[in-house]
């Protein structure tokens, strides 16, 4: 078997394996160092990768294997054959008429992962607000650069002045709990690089 090591992946690392004819991707994970943003990080999303491929096979890639050891684990999935991450693919200087359909291709995907709603569940928007905000906040102030910058109470962003966040933490936590709304099915973290596009077939 052959392996080479692509870009993105964080504290991951990402192949193209070939086994024969057979083109696969693996994304290995270190099961001891970094566990929290590594490990369980992986998992989480590897959790979510399943339920996704299961429920919307014709938006995301199968999954093949599952495999894992004291040290590591590695999760094999389908290869994407002529398919581009679309920051690469944006990166390189495409005309307008190559790049004019994306927009919509995207809108079109989301909507039919945001399709499925539920009820919320009592509680889980204060559980995200601890979680996502509050703790993420504390998280970072572990870096005395980030831990000073929350000493500003204003900044100016584009000639506009804007409120240092942790000041309305309060306000934007009533604001959070207040909320009516339904739940739907994410894709989780589609940024640029997350996201696979096919030039050939523009999807």
């Amino acid at each position: 078997m052959k392996f080479m090591l692509l870009k993105g992946g964080s504290l991951s690392s990402t192949y193209m394996c070939s086994d024969g004819n057979v083109l696969f991707l693996r994304k290995e994970i270190s099961r001891k160092s970094n566990r929290e943003y590594g490990y369980i990080r992986w998992y989480t999303q590897l959790k979510k990768h399943i339920y996704l491929s299961s429920r919307y096979p014709e938006l995301f890639p199968k999954i093949y294997k599952i495999e894992s050891n004291a040290d590591k684990a590695y999760v094999d999935m389908e290869w994407l054959e002529n398919y581009v991450d679309l920051k690469t693919y944006l990166s390189n200087r495409h005309s307008f008429d190559s790049i004019i359909d994306i927009p919509a291709t995207l809108h079109d995907a989301f909507a039919v992962i945001h399709s499925q709603r539920y009820r919320t569940i009592k509680g889980l928007s204060e559980l995200y607000y601890h979680e996502e905000v509050v703790q993420k906040i504390n998280d970072a102030c572990v870096s005395p650069q980030f831990s000073k910058f929350l000493d500003y109470k204003y900044f100016t962003l584009n000639g506009t002045t804007v409120t240092n966040l942790t000041d309305k933490l309060d306000k934007l936590k009533s604001e959070l709990l207040s909320l009516d709304v339904d739940e739907a099915d994410v894709h989780g973290n589609p940024t640029l690089e997350n996201i696979m596009y096919n030039p050939r077939e523009r999807s």
